[in-house]
C-alpha cells in the first residue's frame, strides 16, 4: 500500500490513510492500523490501545466495521473482571 505522508502529518491523518487504504467493506483491524501507524509516524507518542482507539473511531464515524484485534498481551494492559 502506497501512502503520501510526511513526517508533518498528524497522528490522526496517518490512521485516517490507513483506514481510507481499506478496500470499502473490508473490516479495519486494529492491530494493523496500530502497526501501519507505528511504522509511518514513528516520531508518535501515543499508546497502542490510543492508537488503536483512534483508527477505530475514524473506521466507526466511516460506517466501517471494526476488528478490535489488538494482541493485549503486548501492549500490558490488564483487563479486571467483575465478579
Amino acid at each position: 500500500m502506497l501512502v503520501n505522508l510526511d513526517r508533518a502529518s498528524s497522528v490522526a491523518e496517518v490512521a485516517e490513510a490507513f483506514v481510507n487504504s481499506r478496500r470499502r467493506f473490508s473490516v479495519v483491524s486494529t492491530r494493523d492500523a496500530v502497526t501501519f501507524v507505528r511504522n509511518v509516524a514513528a516520531f508518535c507518542e501515543h499508546t497502542d490501545d490510543e492508537l488503536a482507539e483512534l483508527a477505530a473511531a475514524i473506521a466507526v464515524r466511516r460506517g466501517r466495521l471494526v476488528a478490535f484485534d489488538l494482541d493485549l498481551e503486548e501492549t500490558s494492559f490488564e483487563i479486571v473482571r467483575a465478579a
